[in-house]
This record gives C-alpha cells, structure tokens and sequence, in this order.
C-alpha cells in the first residue's frame, strides 16, 4: 500500500494478516526505501516471490503473501544477512547510486522480523 503524507513523501508499508499481531502489524519505509529492499528480496528470495508479485511489490498494489511464504522470506533474508550477501550487494548498490536510493542492515533486519511474525502480509 502507498501512502502519501502531508510533505507529499510516500511510504510504502505491508500490513500484518494476523489480527493478533499488534507489536509489528506494520512495515513502513519511504518510497526509495522500500525500492531498494524490495529489489533486493525479489532477487535473494526468487524462489520465493513469482513475477507477478515482483513488480506489485513495487507499486504496492496490495499484494498477499500468505504465512508460510513470509516465513520462508524471513528465513531467506536472514541467511543472506548472515552470510554477508546484502552487505556485499548494498554496498555495490550504494557505490553506484550514491545515496539517492538506498537502504541499510537495520531496514533489511527489521523487514526479516516483520516477516517473521506477521502471519502473512499485504504488501
């Protein structure tokens, strides 16, 4: 989903399917953000996340993503974290593009744990 805000920036956030979730029911990040680390999902977790949802992740065309495949997310991101695959790709990323498009371990981490507990979500 897009939200424009009152300074016309955007954040892109996924909602919690669990109604039980109450502590993280909610990812957000703004736009540029969310680009980067949603690029970076689409090609560490491929086998995960099919062509449709790839480029409706992008547009926040309230996609769903049920349970089993947010866990299979989170367990893929948190391997690639700890094997050192996105600090290698965001640092490629950030050398190219500079800061205006960009996201960091705290973002990719706070995404892993969202996925992790969300139940499913809507991006």
């Amino acid at each position: 989903m897009v939200i424009v805000n009152e300074d016309m920036t955007q954040e892109v956030f996924a909602q919690a399917k669990d109604p039980l979730v109450k502590e993280k029911d909610q990812f957000a990040l703004d736009r540029n953000r969310w680009m980067v680390l949603w690029l970076y999902v689409c090609i560490a977790c491929e086998r995960i996340v099919d062509g449709e949802k790839v480029a409706e992740g992008f547009y926040g065309f309230e996609n769903d993503y049920t349970e089993e495949m947010a866990i299979k997310l989170a367990k893929c991101l948190k391997e690639n974290l700890e094997n050192g695959d996105f600090a290698d790709w965001i640092s490629h990323w950030n050398s190219t593009y500079k800061e205006r498009y960009t996201c960091d371990e705290n973002d990719l981490k706070a995404f892993i744990d969202f996925c992790g507990f969300s139940g499913g979500f809507t991006v």
